[in-house]
């Protein structure tokens, strides 16, 4: 058999997957929501939603307690608020990257989402939405401080920004140890997001700033992009040193194993379904795959969210309830990439 070396051609930035920019806040004069008793937790959830509301009346509060029956809903982030009708998030139609979690660890915390890892391209809508609910709410705020937060680690700014990867050069190589040591001797917080429930690790991660004080947040921002952007340059050129120092089959390999699991496993969670699609669509970045495109593999990974899509549509006929989701997901994926296949053009 033989192969056909094709010069590669780096895309902007491979396995740069999506942003996220948070701001915690606190109600002065109120209790942190872990120290308050449940009515004043409502009472706190009634000024928050009242002020959402007249900034945007499309603001709607879902309760924590039944967030799991609304289709589509993936937190931003990771971590569940305290378990109460009073605790949830306050989303808004006119604008689905765009949340507030009210009586989280803190009593509001605005979220922006992005693709990719324009963060500064974001900024500016949730610094505009945060000086608006200001004008509604009395924050809680110190002039030496800065923003109180329940968490002293991050007062200041109180806040996060954040960029999910991908870098499975770097797993190839078997250097992700280094890596991430790297960044956290930087002052960086890196974690790992691959689920256990996969076998197949897709080197998944979260970067984001650990210090929130003493600069303001347009220096945290350029400085995770910043890393995040010099990291994923480094992360293409390991993707070049796995198939020109080792062996192209190496990542092949790597990429077959997964796709060879997704045509053909009868039982597959939500999140090994969502982790192998991300292996896939390094494939596809990589060039190694063929019958499908990135934006359609991106359209896929989008449907996986959905569970109750996913059931609705692949779940009839079984006869086991406890395993009709999992029934479901695998015939999800093995429709959804039946014409799908490894080809190595190098």
């Amino acid at each position: 058999m033989k192969f056909r070396r094709k010069k590669m051609t780096s895309p902007a930035l491979p396995g740069a997957l999506g942003g996220l920019l948070r701001l915690s806040r606190n109600l002065d004069g109120e209790k942190f929501p872990s120290w308050a008793s449940k009515p004043e937790r409502e009472r706190t959830k009634e000024k928050i939603l009242q002020a959402a509301q007249e900034i945007d009346s499309t603001a709607t509060f879902i309760p924590f307690d039944t967030i799991h029956q609304v289709e589509g809903f993936a937190p931003f982030a990771e971590g569940s608020p305290a378990d109460s009708s009073s605790s949830g998030v306050i989303v808004f139609t006119s604008n689905p990257d765009k949340r507030i979690t009210v009586n989280g660890e803190n009593h509001l915390e605005l979220e922006y989402a992005c693709n990719g890892i324009d963060l500064m391209g974001i900024w500016s809508k949730l610094d505009e939405f945060d000086t608006l609910l200001s004008e509604r709410l009395d924050y809680a705020w110190s002039p030496r401080l800065g923003y109180l937060t329940a968490t002293s680690a991050n007062i200041g700014t109180a806040l996060l920004a954040e960029t999910l990867v991908q870098l499975p050069g770097f797993h190839l190589l078997r250097e992700l140890n280094a890596v991430t040591t790297a960044l956290d001797r930087l002052d960086y917080r890196v974690r790992n997001i691959d689920s256990t429930e996969c076998p197949f690790p897709a080197a998944l991660y979260r970067i984001s700033n650990r210090i929130t004080i003493g600069k303001d947040e347009e220096t945290f921002i350029k400085n995770v992009m910043r890393v995040t952007e010099k990291l994923l340059k480094r992360e293409w050129m390991a993707r070049l040193r796995v198939i020109f120092n080792h062996s192209v089959f190496l990542m092949a390999d790597y990429v077959g194993r997964a796709l060879a699991t997704a045509k053909s496993a009868f039982l597959v969670s939500q999140s090994e379904c969502i982790q192998l699609l991300f292996i896939l669509r390094f494939g596809v970045e990589m060039n190694l795959v063929k019958g499908i495109t990135l934006e359609e593999v991106d359209e896929i990974l989008g449907t996986a969210q959905k569970a109750e899509s996913v059931q609705a549509q692949f779940g009839d006929g079984f006869d086991i309830p406890e395993f009709q989701l999992e029934q479901a997901y695998a015939d999800f994926l093995n429709f959804s990439i039946q014409d799908v296949d490894i080809e190595l053009n190098y």
